[in-house]
């Protein structure tokens, strides 16, 4: 009676994400670009199409622990994750998200508008997160930062821009934005 007790309180646990790493040649970047993909446990026998997230990772978190995050909230959502990274605010990386998203739209099932895609990411990725958000506001309808840097050295190489996110403000407008700080967070009086 005991295992049937135990096995009645048990919660099914939801299929795992599937993981791809992907490689396309970028006209922006004028090289490969590599990056990983995470989607639903329904993409394989569904026809569904997905929003999309776009989770821009810097050098401070490791791959497997981003990895075991990221893969477990897709698993329990409908939506594909393309992690992409890591970011740099200075160079070509800036003009990718276009070419990227673009990309993406034509080789998954996703639904290719504004309103589906998102972007978000950690420290530097949070940066360019909103930094992409407030430059493409036609590509992106959500951004997120968690711990984000609020400035930054934009632009190509040699020729970089200090840039504060407040300057960007008004083209947030249409964008839903979310901030995300700790308490042991050095940002958090922005």
């Amino acid at each position: 009676m005991i295992g049937v007790a135990a096995w009645a309180f048990q919660t099914a646990q939801p299929p795992p994400a599937a993981i791809e790493e992907q490689s396309h040649f970028s006209q922006a970047m004028g090289a490969t670009r590599t990056y990983r993909v995470m989607l639903p446990a329904a993409y394989a026998t569904s026809k569904s199409r997905y929003p999309v997230i776009y989770w821009f990772h810097g050098y401070e978190q490791s791959s497997a622990q981003r990895d075991g995050e990221l893969a477990s909230y897709i698993a329990t959502h409908d939506a594909i994750l393309v992690d992409v990274g890591p970011v740099e605010t200075s160079g070509q990386f800036p003009l990718y998200f276009p070419e990227l998203a673009d990309r993406i739209d034509k080789t998954l099932r996703t639904i290719p508008d504004r309103d589906h895609r998102a972007v978000t990411g950690f420290a530097m990725g949070g940066f360019m997160a909103y930094w992409t958000a407030g430059k493409y506001p036609d590509l992106v309808a959500s951004a997120s930062s968690f711990m984000g840097f609020t400035e930054a050295s934009v632009g190509p190489r040699d020729l970089e821009v200090d840039y504060n996110l407040d300057e960007m403000f008004g083209n947030f407008e249409a964008v839903r934005t979310r901030l995300v700080t700790g308490t042991r967070d050095f940002l958090r009086f922005y």
